[in-house]
């Protein structure tokens, strides 16, 4: 039985003590995972994020209820974009 990706989402989470004032990532972050002030800064909450993922997982497994196969939702919180 093979694996098939049936959906893929990316969100940006912003910080919750992020100013917009200030500089949210470190050099490296910038660097190493190609991250930039302003996608922080402009990032969603975690609250939104998660409720976001866990309506689209909703209706992807409403949508695959039928099948045989067990679904299984994947997230990696430490990919860059």
């Amino acid at each position: 039985m093979g694996q098939k990706v049936v959906a893929a989402q990316t969100h940006m989470v912003k910080p919750r003590g992020c100013d917009v004032n200030e500089n949210a990532l470190s050099d490296a972050c910038k660097t190493e995972l190609g991250l930039s002030e302003e996608q922080v800064k402009t990032g969603q909450p975690l609250e939104q994020v998660v409720e976001q993922r866990d309506t689209s997982l909703a209706l992807e497994s409403a949508v695959l209820v039928d099948r045989p196969e067990p679904v299984c939702a994947v997230a990696d919180y430490t990919k860059g974009v």
